[in-house]
């Protein structure tokens, strides 16, 4: 399919692969989403699909992953002056930041949440305690490497970041 096709956001490249196609056609509806695809067959640009739809209607995004260093990939990727998510405000949530004042206020204004497991799942825990409204303004929620559910060291983040 044509990217030109895809009405939220434009992508730097002529079409979209079949993987990221299947995903257009569901795009419109209300539901919820497993893309189990081989590595490098463009799970993140389908996962960028469904969400570029919630930021382009106002919605927050997360994008959780098991690690710290995929995390800041990601930052990097969407702060790329050529990507289309570059205008919008981001924040990383990883172990290595305390959540200060000034970055609760970030975070409170944060279109697009970068996070891992383990901070997204103190977030949702806290989130009436700290009266994190941003959650409630999420339309998207993408989990990276979700085979990490099942996993002894990180699934029960995954899983307490999910209910």
């Amino acid at each position: 399919m044509n990217t030109t096709n895809y009405t939220y956001f434009q992508y730097p490249f002529e079409t979209f692969n079949p993987v990221q196609t299947e995903v257009l056609t569901i795009l419109e509806h209300d539901c919820n989403l497993v893309v189990s695809a081989p590595t490098s067959s463009g799970k993140t640009i389908a996962a960028e699909l469904i969400a570029g739809k919630a930021l382009a209607s106002g919605k927050r995004i997360i994008y959780t992953s098991p690690l710290k260093a995929l995390a800041e990939q990601k930052l990097n990727e969407w702060n790329d002056i050529q990507h289309p998510w570059f205008r919008f405000t981001k924040i990383l949530l990883t172990g290595d930041y305390k959540l200060t004042v000034a970055r609760q206020e970030e975070l409170s204004k944060a279109q697009i949440i970068i996070s891992t497991y383990e901070m997204m799942s103190v977030q949702t825990r806290k989130a009436l305690g700290e009266s994190n409204r941003w959650i409630e303004e999420v339309g998207c929620f993408i989990i990276d490497e979700g085979h990490f559910l099942s996993s002894d060291n990180r699934g029960d983040h995954l899983e307490n970041a999910v209910i």
